[in-house]
């Protein structure tokens, strides 16, 4: 995150930004101490922006801390003091990088308890403006079970951000994007908890803020640096307008910790963000405000 300015995060599209979590003990009470929290200057910067420009801020965690999955206890105990430690610390939501749910049984239990997570925070008010979400694989891959959908309605869990993690295209076709989202429509997900995922980084896990010097100015249609295939400007664009157009809840690029900003690392114009942005605000009935005005060089590439 400290290599992305968070002065040019573009708050216009970025709704939700996932960073720190609170302190789970062994029995599973949860803490949060605010001194220790905004202690880190960056952390402490980036949730000022996001009070100021109205957007969500997520603790995150990976899989459900001091086994509260399993352990009926302990779980009881979370949810006593979850309510209590997001107040303290000023967060809206935790985010569940599980990738994990080993049959459809445990991943039915994960999800009743992202759903008790939000009831327990919002005193069963669904629409208290506490976000509840998790990470879980595209459904062309079968490493996991995913969530309930029967027990999903919308409200009680916000989104799912399936890691739509494929690999790019020569001629940027986004057709495997597109069949994600049929399927997990076709399966009973709500629209508008579908998010889906872009690669910033390459098949070899090299992010595109430490490649993208490799290549500055990429051409929109290039979906190739120094000999890595990466998801570049053009295919980024046709993703973000297919969100809009497909009706779904929206996208979840990892920008603060891959995305070439533009203004550091000498990439010059190699934001896919930005390109990403401009497929959202451009799309037939896209449902953000209206994108600034462009300039030459902007104006340029949507030619392209």
């Amino acid at each position: 995150m400290a290599g992305f300015p968070i002065e040019d995060i573009d708050f216009s599209v970025v709704t939700h930004i996932v960073a720190g979590s609170g302190s789970v003990a062994a029995n599973g009470t949860v803490s949060c101490d605010p001194a220790e929290q905004y202690a880190d200057p960056i952390y402490a910067q980036l949730h000022h922006a996001v009070r100021a420009n109205g957007a969500k801020l997520q603790w995150s965690y990976s899989a459900p801390p001091a086994n509260i999955l399993t352990n009926a206890t302990n779980r009881a105990n979370f949810l006593a003091t979850v309510r209590g430690a997001v107040m303290a610390c000023d967060v809206d939501g935790i985010e569940f990088d599980y990738e994990g749910p080993s049959s459809a049984e445990e991943a039915d239990v994960f999800t009743t308890l992202l759903i008790d997570i939000k009831q327990a925070v919002c005193l069963g008010n669904s629409s208290c403006g506490f976000v509840i979400s998790a990470d879980s694989e595209p459904p062309q891959w079968n490493d996991y079970h995913r969530l309930n959908a029967s027990k999903m309605d919308g409200a009680n869990i916000d989104f799912v951000n399936y890691m739509c993690y494929f690999d790019a295209t020569p001629d940027s076709d986004v057709s495997r994007w597109n069949e994600s989202i049929t399927m997990l429509l076709d399966q009973g997900y709500p629209p508008s908890t579908i998010n889906i995922g872009i690669p910033y980084y390459t098949p070899s896990g090299t992010a595109w803020a430490d490649l993208c010097h490799e290549c500055p100015d990429l051409a929109p249609a290039n979906n190739s640096c120094a000999g890595s295939p990466i998801v570049g400007k053009r295919m980024n664009e046709r993703i973000g307008a297919l969100a809009v157009t497909r009706g779904i809840g929206g996208l979840f690029p990892w920008m603060l910790n891959y995305d070439s900003s533009g203004s550091v690392g000498g990439c010059v114009d190699n934001s896919l963000f930005q390109w990403m942005r401009q497929g959202l605000l451009t799309a037939p009935g896209n449902k953000f405000g209206p994108p600034p005005p462009a300039t030459s060089q902007e104006r340029g590439h949507i030619i392209d």
